[in-house]
């Protein structure tokens, strides 16, 4: 008879630790479902660029042409938006737009179309992304993480040059960074992000094939609601 009693309880027990370890929420979850699970935030930030444009050449000259960084300010900005499934795993879309400035070389000083060559053209890049994100919070608000995901990218010339045209591509991108949220404020806060990107083709000279390399460095703010 205790026989019985001690494997009808040792079941009951394995079904509540079960129920604990896959159902129930354990004490980092407990603190999360007092908060909303969506975030939105904004961001300033500063890109480094592995972007050559090619060669083009004829019996007058040669061209070369190359993007150049874009230093910290208004010229690279975004939105990030999530959904948190877990404390440590969340899905994210970012929308962000940057101003580029491609630099030209020549061999001579010569007009082509209306870019003076030897100077500089504008674009403007738009770039779509989804990722997953693995977070690790921390008690007192810090939330370190790592993301991938994918990243759809086009690039508009903002000037009418000879051979160059809007330029869509995809690709991929990975990094990390920290989040930390205000404990007197816990649905505020600042952020911190490092991603690298490759696409697999860009804007270019004709007949030229371009693989562009992107790190970006991010600030801004989250707010969860």
């Amino acid at each position: 008879m205790r026989s019985r009693w001690q494997a009808r309880l040792g079941r009951k027990c394995l079904v509540l630790a079960i129920g604990v370890a896959w159902g129930l929420p354990d004490a980092a979850e407990a603190q999360f479902t007092r908060y909303r699970r969506f975030e939105a935030g904004a961001f300033l930030g500063s890109m480094s660029i592995d972007h050559d444009l090619g060669t083009a050449s004829n019996v007058f000259f040669m061209t070369t042409g190359r993007s150049d960084d874009i230093p910290f300010g208004t010229d690279f900005f975004g939105a990030r938006f999530s959904y948190d499934f877990s404390p440590n795993l969340a899905a994210e879309a970012t929308y962000s737009r940057a101003r580029q400035t491609f630099s030209l070389d020549v061999v001579d000083d010569l007009d082509a179309g209306d870019v003076m060559l030897g100077e500089q053209f504008e674009a403007t890049q738009q770039n779509v992304g989804g990722n997953l994100v693995v977070q690790f919070p921390l008690e007192f608000g810090l939330i370190p993480y790592g993301t991938i995901g994918f990243a759809w990218v086009r690039t508009d010339p903002g000037s009418e040059i000879a051979g160059f045209t809007s330029e869509s591509s995809d690709g991929l991108n990975f990094g990390g960074g920290a989040k930390y949220f205000f404990p007197g404020a816990p649905w505020v806060g600042a952020r911190f992000d490092l991603r690298y990107q490759f696409l697999s083709e860009g804007l270019a000279f004709a007949d030229q094939l371009v693989e562009p390399r992107n790190t970006e460095v991010t600030i801004g703010v989250a707010f969860r609601f």
